[in-house]
């Protein structure tokens, strides 16, 4: 879709505004856990949020505000956008596998960390994620 100068992705426009929405809603089921509350380690197994690790959400916020000006920007490339849904999909199911993860070992499981550990924020962020993978080609 084209507007004035700007060639408008749409499937990469929503995408991007998911990802960056759902870096300011709860991942965790734990009270406030948006995701400037939960350190990057967590990805790998760092349970502790730790005062200079870096935050969870600086890096789905600059993967949204990324998505979103190349779906805006004329002459962009499809491959750059889908390579950011590509990670904002990794970051979604790396999430939930780390809290699956911590749901066993603390003698639950998938079900528990579904139903009272995963919240919100990183289906959004899955679903823009993928809502990225689907941009086409011009």
């Amino acid at each position: 879709m084209a507007l004035g100068g700007l060639k408008i992705r749409p499937l990469a426009l929503i995408g991007g505004i998911a990802v960056i929405v759902a870096t300011f809603l709860n991942w965790l089921q734990l009270g406030s856990s948006n995701g400037f509350n939960v350190g990057l380690p967590f990805l790998w197994g760092g349970w502790e949020h730790g005062a200079d690790a870096p935050d969870l959400g600086i890096f789905t916020l600059i993967i949204g505000i990324a998505a979103v000006l190349l779906a805006l920007l004329p002459h962009t490339s499809v491959a750059a956008i889908r390579l950011l849904g590509l990670l904002a999909v990794v970051i979604a199911v790396v999430f939930a596998v780390q809290v699956i993860l911590w749901a066993g070992d603390m003698g639950g499981g998938i079900s528990d960390a579904f139903k009272d550990g995963v919240s919100v924020a990183p289906y959004v962020a899955l679903g823009g994620g993928v809502l990225m993978l689907l941009t086409r080609r011009d």
